[in-house]
């Protein structure tokens, strides 16, 4: 569990990868690229951080590496989740 003294990840932490990324969302509705969501999980407290960032398609920007990003302590939720499909009875 994540605790109140937690030290926000800087862009040193990310470029030494001392955090292990878990989980990754892009949006490519920005013109030059995507919008980077992304989780990663820091071992040695066991915290896990959000961070936001933009990403260009040509490489040029990356939010990440240049220091340009959001960053917050966030916590696991598990989730349980029921997947429903169907199959045919008879062939059509």
């Amino acid at each position: 569990m994540a605790t109140a003294e937690a030290v926000q990840p800087t862009k040193d932490d990310f470029a030494e990868e001392r955090l292990k990324s878990v989980h990754r969302e892009a949006d490519d509705s920005w013109r030059h690229g995507c919008y980077i969501y992304q989780v990663f999980h820091r071992e040695e407290d066991h915290t896990y951080w959000a961070v936001n960032y933009n990403l260009s398609g040509d490489g040029e920007t990356n939010g990440l590496q240049e220091g340009d990003f959001t960053v917050g302590q966030v916590e696991r939720v598990e989730e349980t989740v029921t997947k429903v499909s169907y199959k045919a009875l008879a062939k059509p």
